[in-house]
């Protein structure tokens, strides 16, 4: 959705039990196909490095954008964003309670909202974030969750999973696992990450 600094093609197919595939417990299962092809719910893109409003103390624009792999329309509420660290340390659960569904083949923006009083002012309004990335999204095609923000220095990954549980549907990673690498990190450059494929830079 922005300038890439890079891409990072990486593997999103990680372990995944196939008749269980860590779905919602309410509402029909998507199809999922085979073991081995991608998840039903993919990361396709991350920004951990936004830029920031000069005096500002935390990066207000941050986001992840997920796409629905399956035929099924799926309930964004019904899912959570687990911010995992490279030392294996007890992960952070970021709920997601916009009421809003993806549709089967389209993308969603998650929009990782820091709090007002330290991002410069930003109130998670849309004009906010279009203005911001010279976008045109419309209500639909954006949810809003809350967190302290998302590190730029050291390895993360950055998992989708259900309410209910730490089943990790989908996982994307940034930066080496490390405490000091920022060989992903950009100010305002994205990550971008498709399943399936060697892992390549550009």
């Amino acid at each position: 959705m922005v300038n890439h600094v890079m891409r990072k093609w990486h593997y999103l197919f990680l372990a995944f039990a196939v008749f269980l595939s860590g779905l919602p417990l309410t509402g029909q299962a998507p199809t999922v196909r085979a073991a081995g092809t991608p998840p039903y719910l993919l990361i396709t893109e991350i920004v951990f490095n936004s830029k920031r409003p000069a005096g500002a103390a935390s990066e207000p624009y941050e986001y992840i954008e997920v796409y629905n792999n399956s035929d099924r329309v799926l309930n964004m509420k019904d899912y959570k964003v687990v911010y995992d660290y490279y030392d294996n340390r007890a992960p952070l659960e970021w709920d997601i309670t916009d009421n809003k569904l993806l549709q089967p083949g389209q993308t969603m923006v998650l929009w990782n909202l820091t709090d007002p009083a330290n991002n410069g002012g930003i109130t998670g309004e849309l004009s906010q974030f279009n203005a911001a990335y010279g976008t045109n999204l419309t209500d639909a095609q954006v949810v809003v969750f809350h967190s302290g923000g998302m590190s730029n220095t050291g390895g993360r990954d950055l998992s989708i999973a259900p309410d209910y549980g730490l089943s990790r549907i989908t996982t994307a990673s940034y930066n080496a696992q490390n405490a000091s690498d920022t060989s992903d990190s950009a100010d305002g450059k994205s990550v971008t990450y498709q399943p399936l494929r060697k892992a390549r830079t550009k």
